[in-house]
């Protein structure tokens, strides 16, 4: 098992790569305020901003069904204060110069993870098994992804790599749930990086790197989001296509939404 302690990874060789203090504070606190917010309840400015986050979401999910919350999360991860933390320029600049590109996209949606055991809404566990991004995304062979906890990811909250797996390509994998799942066998001779991370830090990391995650007891609240090369002439011959897909419903208008606009 590798960590900062006996190990400093790089992202050509490891296809992982940390930065400390990457994220403005300021960014992650307004996020964090919006998240309570949305959740119906009023700031406290003395208090923990994450642990009132927590509180928050528990509140809302005890108070409301699992459709309600389940929608209530993807509008935060829709939010303009996720977006403002994906394009701060410390992190745009540090994605072009790993992509060795300064034509870059964001193709697919940003993603929210959270964890703890008060927040599993069924038996399905909600730790990630080892998996790569790119088979979820099929964008440009050079696509990498940055991964932010919200409140720092402490002990079991941290992702684990399997470092330099990101040169062998697409895996084998088996069934897919919520990803392309992989064996253990199949990553069993690439050692294992596992590193805690402060609150402001970001994990850079290839979308072949194979990462996963921990059931862990504690909340933890993180984003991700992706970066994919423009000038890639493999993904141009595909026409920039991707597996992330917008689908408009096109069905006709309900009275209920006719008068909308007429109350």
């Amino acid at each position: 098992m590798l960590n900062k302690t006996n190990y400093s990874p790089d992202y050509a060789r490891d296809g992982v790569q940390y930065f400390e203090n990457i994220i403005p504070d300021h960014l992650i606190s307004e996020l964090l305020c919006e998240v309570i917010a949305l959740c119906g309840r009023k700031v406290d400015n003395s208090k923990n901003l994450f642990l009132q986050a927590e509180e928050a979401l528990f509140g809302y999910l005890n108070n409301n069904s699992k459709s309600g919350y389940l929608a209530l999360l993807r509008a935060i991860k829709a939010s303009v204060r996720v977006k403002q933390i994906s394009i701060t320029p410390s992190v745009i600049s540090k994605a072009q110069k790993l992509l060795n590109s300064n034509h870059i996209s964001q193709r697919s949606d940003p993603v929210l993870h959270i964890t703890g055991k008060k927040f599993q809404l069924s038996d399905r566990s909600l730790a990630a098994p080892w998996h790569q991004d790119w088979p979820a995304l099929r964008t440009s062979k050079h696509t990498l992804v940055v991964w932010v906890p919200l409140g720092g990811a402490k002990g079991k909250g941290a992702l684990s790599f399997k470092v330099g797996s990101h040169q062998n390509g697409v895996i084998n994998s088996g069934d897919v749930d919520t990803v392309y799942s992989i064996d253990n066998e199949e990553v069993s001779d690439f050692d294992t990086l596992f590193q805690g991370m402060p609150e402001g830090d970001a994990a850079f990391f290839n979308s072949l790197t194979v990462h996963s995650s921990q059931d862990i007891d504690e909340f933890r609240m993180a984003i991700s989001f992706r970066f994919e090369d423009l000038t890639c002439p493999e993904w141009r011959k595909r026409q920039f296509t991707t597996s992330q897909s917008i689908v408009i419903d096109k069905r006709a208008l309900t009275d209920e939404e006719k008068d909308l606009f007429h109350k």
